[in-house]
């Protein structure tokens, strides 16, 4: 791990800084993925208070409360629920919808929500208007994140968001997991990732396959789910080669 006793690491002496000036306390916007996971558990070492937040992509699908409930035990603390707004967005949209839906949708008229609202509803809440935002991001994931977040040395002033594990590779996050007895959510049996936003077409061919009571709840929703998915399967045969 990057973290040593000797010499303190960036992400170390970043949640230090954010820690002493917010009160050793801050929100965490949890996805339930190994990043999240770890960087609540790396929090926990310097903040007093951690109030954490999770953006659902439909509610009550039941491996997400599964998770969210497995989680609240082990930490016992409360975790906040949303919708993320990119799905609101994906329904006002029309996105897998049939077009005979699009009155009724756009009476609904859906409110534009994305977390950085939702944290500033929290600040508000609690009456913490200098708590800062802790995301589980790091450079590991991608060479664009790597930019991104090297960058601005794992903060972002203007929102008050930071990165606790913005400098650890996989395998420290691994560690952090393993070490601590986490039981990884059923996500990761649908795909290789937690299932927030839109939803993944190789994670709803297995929800479908595997899970058809939360299937029908994301079916409820985008109606016209599975004709993507047939497509998108009809597209992976017609580019198979004929042996």
């Amino acid at each position: 791990m990057p973290l040593m006793n000797e010499i303190k690491s960036k992400s170390e002496q970043l949640c230090e800084e954010i820690s002493s000036i917010s009160d050793s306390t801050c929100f965490l916007g949890f996805s339930r993925g190994k990043d999240s996971i770890a960087a609540w558990i790396t929090l926990k070492r310097f903040f007093k208070k951690i109030i954490p937040f999770h953006c659902a992509s439909l509610p009550n699908l039941s491996f997400v409360n599964k998770s969210l409930n497995y989680f609240e035990k082990y930490f016992q603390t409360k975790i906040h629920r949303f919708i993320d707004g990119e799905v609101l967005k994906g329904i006002s949209n029309l996105w897998f919808q049939a077009i005979e839906n699009e009155d009724m949708i756009d009476e609904l008229d859906f409110p534009k929500v994305d977390k950085h609202l939702l944290v500033n509803y929290l600040r508000e809440r609690y009456k913490l208007p200098n708590a800062w935002c802790a995301y589980g991001i790091n450079m590991s994931d991608s060479i664009d994140r790597r930019i991104y977040v090297n960058k601005y040395q794992g903060r972002i002033e203007n929102h008050k968001s930071f990165y606790p594990c913005f400098e650890f590779k996989k395998n420290d996050i691994m560690k952090i997991i393993i070490d601590s007895k986490i039981i990884l959510p059923d996500d990761y049996k649908y795909a290789n990732r937690t299932i927030a936003g839109m939803f993944s077409f190789r994670g709803l061919e297995n929800i479908m396959n595997k899970n058809p009571e939360d299937f029908d709840r994301i079916e409820t929703a985008f109606p016209f789910i599975k004709v993507i998915i047939a497509r998108n399967k009809f597209r992976e045969m017609s580019l198979c080669p004929i042996p």
